[in-house]
């Protein structure tokens, strides 16, 4: 399946940088643009699982280890 790029001057990639700078996204190639549509889903699914985590409050993830 194709995907193309998404273009140089989009919005996204401030977004992204944003989410970088806080941690959510830690596997990001900042040096390989443009990024494919398929890059940029990867990129959100992997801020919503970290943003998803941080969710839970630290004393309920620390008591269920």
């Amino acid at each position: 399946m194709a995907s193309p790029y998404v273009p140089p001057d989009n919005w996204v990639y401030p977004a992204f940088e944003r989410l970088i700078a806080l941690g959510y996204i830690t596997t990001a190639e900042i040096g390989m643009r443009p990024w494919t549509r398929m890059e940029c889903a990867r990129l959100v699914s992997e801020a919503g699982d970290k943003i998803a985590e941080d969710a839970v409050p630290r004393k309920a993830r620390d008591s269920s280890s």
